[in-house]
């Protein structure tokens, strides 16, 4: 298991200890492609629909939070390790929220990971009282 997948698993593990279990999922690792619709903006199927889709199947974000209940996101989460810092990863990371943005799910990113995880409970508990 590579290093990122051990830290999407240690991260979910923190994230499970303070969220409700009895509400909320911690899914560790989610396919972007898997949670996303590619925009309508594109002709579905269109040589740019594919280009975009074959971009974010490749995606994954570190954790995805879902309502336990109704299964809807509310929110992805990615920790910004130095792997972030590549200018490729700049651009993904771009692309990423922009595709998250038009699909109305929230993204929650830090580098400091225990901060991110009080950014994530507080986010939740918003979720909860809306």
């Amino acid at each position: 298991m590579g290093s990122l997948a051990r830290q999407g698993g240690e991260q979910s593990r923190r994230l499970e200890r303070v969220l409700d279990k009895q509400s909320w999922r911690v899914c560790p690792q989610v396919r972007v492609a898997d949670i996303v619709r590619i925009s309508t903006h594109w002709k579905t199927n269109s040589r740019e629909w594919w280009q975009l889709f074959r971009l974010v199947s490749q995606w994954h974000c570190d954790v995805v939070i879902t309502h336990r209940k109704t299964g809807q996101i509310v929110a992805a989460v990615e920790l910004d390790d130095r792997t972030h810092q590549a200018k490729h990863r700049q651009r993904r990371d771009l692309v990423l929220e922009e595709v998250l943005r038009q699909a109305n799910i929230p993204l929650l990113r830090g580098e400091n990971e225990v901060a991110l995880v009080e950014s994530v409970a507080a986010h939740v508990k918003d979720v909860q009282t809306c």
